[in-house]
């Protein structure tokens, strides 16, 4: 047996050669690095919702009111990347008592959008 020592003291002591088999190379491939800069949310299409608020209506004159007005609004946006730009219609109904047989039904409008895309957030301005 100990003439097998020296033999054993070696498989032992080296053990990445002697159970190496094929040795083969690795090649890692690097991930591809992003281009530009990647926005976290697609801004369009369609979109509406419910709306509360008040009417305060005055003329200047004799003819003044207020009330509550509950509404609807529907619209539809595009996003160019960074700017996105959309339209939006809107409807409160509401009915002040305006005084002398004057009534207001209820209010339509019809606005303009336009902003910029900060990811998950939207900044705008609107017209109408």
């Amino acid at each position: 047996m100990t003439r097998f020592a020296p033999f054993i003291v070696a498989l032992f002591a080296t053990p990445g050669l002697a159970l190496a088999g094929d040795i083969v190379a690795l090649s890692v491939e690097p991930e591809p690095a992003a281009s530009g800069i990647s926005f976290g949310a697609d801004w369009s299409g369609p979109y509406a919702g419910l709306q509360l608020g008040r009417t305060d209506a005055d003329s200047g004159g004799s003819l003044s009111g207020d009330d509550t007005a509950l509404g609807v609004h529907a619209g539809y946006r595009l996003d160019f990347g960074r700017l996105v730009v959309g339209g939006e219609l809107d409807y409160d109904q509401t009915s002040p008592d305006l005084g002398s047989g004057v009534e207001l039904d209820g209010i339509v409008r019809g606005k303009l959008q336009a902003g910029f895309d900060f990811g998950d957030a939207f900044a705008y301005v609107i017209a109408g």
